[in-house]
């Protein structure tokens, strides 16, 4: 998805990665880019399809399912390192603790520390959620309650183990 291009300073990239299972969750929620009509469960959606899109500098016109577009996202976040520096962050660990994380990535892109911090509590999504609510969902893996055992068969059938665990991510049980 990234390509090494030549650079005249260090590259400096942050990335965000959320847990797969959640991400496609969140994806299925809200499928931007989704070519013809959203499947009418979460299964089917696992897998059809997936439409690429220019930014996403991918060779193929689309991937095998939205499963493969996680991988190849996350991969080209882990081989960024081999020409930029990188600070990986992961958005369960952001919705943790946001003061620390925007304080992390501030000292890493060189950047003076915020005087004061203020979260952002409301949905930017047009929706009656707030960051609590996010907190819970997420922290507290409230996303599992919406995935069947062949939901999961699914998934860990197309995830790359390798990269879910450099990610700090762990493949769920069916």
């Amino acid at each position: 998805m990234f390509e090494k291009r030549a650079w005249a300073e260090p590259r400096i990239e942050v990335t965000l990665t959320k847990n797969p299972y959640a991400w496609l969750l969140s994806l299925y929620r809200r499928p931007y880019h989704l070519a013809g009509k959203k499947p009418d469960t979460f299964l089917a959606f696992l897998q059809q399809p997936w439409p690429v899109v220019a930014r996403e500098n991918y060779p193929h016109p689309q991937f095998q399912n939205p499963i493969e577009l996680w991988n190849e996202k996350n991969r080209s976040y882990l081989r960024l390192q081999t020409f930029a520096q990188v600070l990986r962050v992961r958005y369960e660990d952001l919705l943790a603790s946001p003061e620390r994380v925007i304080a992390q990535i501030a000292d890493f892109v060189h950047l003076p520390q915020p005087a004061s911090f203020q979260n952002v509590a409301r949905s930017t999504k047009g929706d009656p959620l707030d960051f609590a609510h996010y907190q819970r969902y997420y922290l507290h893996e409230e996303w599992r309650a919406k995935l069947s055992p062949a939901a999961i068969r699914t998934i860990n059938a197309a995830l790359d183990p390798a990269v879910v665990a450099a990610f700090r991510y762990t493949l769920l049980e069916a």
